[in-house]
């Protein structure tokens, strides 16, 4: 019966990612066919606003418009140039492509459902450990994307989620045949392969996509000072005022410096979870990068 469950699990999580990707490569690829994207304009259709009408929670859609944004000025936008500054253009705007956005929030949260498989035992890894690894994109999606609008029309998001779709879509196709006991080399490959460049786009977009939220340095050593000083309920203010967003050049908030101590965590995060996988691959492959065995038991 669980076995059952997670076929269907691992399946359905498979065409879920599989989606986000085709809509992110979409994207990528009929970039220039779009019509120009204009981020100074209200945005319904987040996740939060889906996730509200799937539910029935009422009809009026959550509205979220740019608070900061680093493509304008008193909401005149400015023409890009250079190499990167076109590079940002032709990158930023997916989250409201298609519903991508709203696809990708909704997907990822169904991985919470992954912490409970650990915590039943269903599953071989560490529950610790799988939450970690969930949280972590559960912190992107509702404590980055969903809060901070502006990050819908940055680059990173859809190099983060180019990264994500990919990795995922391998990951649960291998897991899915695992239950099966059946060992495609082309997904053993793919799987101990691939994530020599995913991790480090996917993590590397995560974390400057979360620092691009941040108010500018000028402004963090007048902040702590500012913070030291409230008192208690000031804090709290300061930490609202910080998740409905703020204009660039205001003070650093609370929810700014947990931003900033993320950010700095997430590189030794990255390189545990990259030695990791890297100690994965040479059970599969050996040192000498032949495949010497049946790869490890799925832990999903």
């Amino acid at each position: 019966m669980v076995t059952s469950y997670l076929v269907v699990y691992n399946t359905v999580s498979l065409l879920c990612w599989g989606v986000v990707l085709f809509k992110t490569v979409s994207f990528i690829v009929n970039r220039p066919a779009i019509p120009h994207i204009d981020n100074t304009k209200i945005l319904p259709t987040t996740a939060s606003a889906k996730l509200s009408s799937l539910l029935s929670l009422g009809a009026t859609k959550i509205q979220h418009t740019v608070s900061r944004s680093h493509a304008t000025t008193a909401g005149i936008p400015i023409p890009p140039t250079g190499i990167i500054s076109k590079l940002k253009t032709y990158l930023g705007g997916s989250y409201v492509y298609e519903d991508l956005g709203p696809w990708v929030v909704l997907t990822q949260t169904g991985a919470l459902l992954e912490v409970a498989h650990a915590l039943l035992g269903w599953v071989r890894s560490s529950a610790f450990t799988v939450a970690m690894q969930v949280a972590s994109r559960i912190f992107m999606v509702w404590g980055i994307v969903e809060t901070r609008p502006e990050t819908h029309f940055h680059p990173l998001f859809t190099t983060m989620v180019l990264a994500w779709s990919v990795t995922e879509c391998v990951r649960y196709a291998f897991y899915a045949c695992a239950l099966f006991k059946v060992e495609p080399r082309i997904l053993t490959w793919l799987r101990y392969n691939t994530f020599y460049i995913l991790y480090p786009l996917g993590a590397g977009s995560e974390a400057f996509l979360m620092f691009s939220t941040l108010p500018t340095l000028k402004t963090l050593v007048p902040s702590i000072k500012s913070v030291l000083s409230y008192s208690r309920k000031g804090k709290m203010s300061v930490w609202l005022k910080a998740l409905s967003g703020r204009k660039a050049g205001q003070p650093w908030g609370a929810y700014d410096f947990m931003i900033l101590a993320f950010f700095c965590m997430w590189w030794p995060a990255l390189y545990v979870l990259y030695t990791h996988m890297i100690k994965l691959r040479r059970k599969v492959y050996g040192k000498g990068g032949k495949q010497i065995g049946s790869a490890p038991k799925p832990r999903r």
